[in-house]
């Protein structure tokens, strides 16, 4: 199963007031990591770069494609057109699934690996608010 949409900046300015109720889950990873200074678009929320591409590109859109991969699992690629040319200019891609350890990935499996990939596709884009 296939889910395909592209957002105008309606539709991001909706999300944005929509994606603060999700709750926010602020466990610490227990992946070992390099430990290094937190860049500032580390912390940036995908709502503000959505706000900082339409400056950036009031023509441009961003795609997104979600694939239900079964056993409550969710694969989103999003891809980021900046209004120029009809080919992306940038894309990502992320998976979540309602067995993730994390809470919030957990019980938001589709809408968590889609904000994910949105995010990525941006960054990828150069976008910083």
């Amino acid at each position: 199963m296939s889910n395909e949409e592209c957002l105008t900046s309606d539709e991001a300015d909706m999300i944005a007031q929509i994606l603060p109720d999700i709750p926010k889950d602020d466990r610490a990873s227990r992946l070992a990591r390099r430990t290094r200074e937190p860049a500032d678009d580390d912390v940036t929320s995908v709502s503000d770069r959505l706000k900082a591409f339409y400056r950036k590109c009031p023509n441009g859109r961003v795609h997104t494609d979600v694939t239900d991969m079964g056993d409550g699992a969710w694969l989103a690629r999003a891809y980021v057109f900046d209004g120029e040319i009809e080919m992306p200019r940038a894309s990502a891609s992320a998976t979540r699934s309602r067995h993730d350890t994390d809470e919030v990935s957990a019980e938001y499996p589709l809408e968590t690996a889609e904000t994910a990939a949105i995010s990525r596709a941006l960054r990828n884009f150069g976008v910083k608010p």
